[in-house]
């Protein structure tokens, strides 16, 4: 998935921040759509989005 939607892990160095001060728990809490969207297109025309991960890696490393 390309947008981050995984949870801030607890207990990091600044990670508890914006936990505690405004109550975001996942990773894309803290972009606004606009980047959100911008990740997405760079995802999707670097190929990130394809089923090799050597593919995917080489892609996003500029080797291809």
């Amino acid at each position: 998935m390309i947008i981050p939607s995984k949870a801030i892990p607890k207990g990091g160095g600044n990670t508890d921040e914006p936990i505690r001060t405004r109550g975001w728990i996942h990773w894309h809490h803290l972009l606004t759509p606009q980047p959100l969207l911008i990740i997405k297109v760079l995802a999707e025309r670097s190929g990130a989005l394809s089923n090799s991960r050597e593919k995917t890696a080489a892609n996003l490393l500029g080797a291809i």
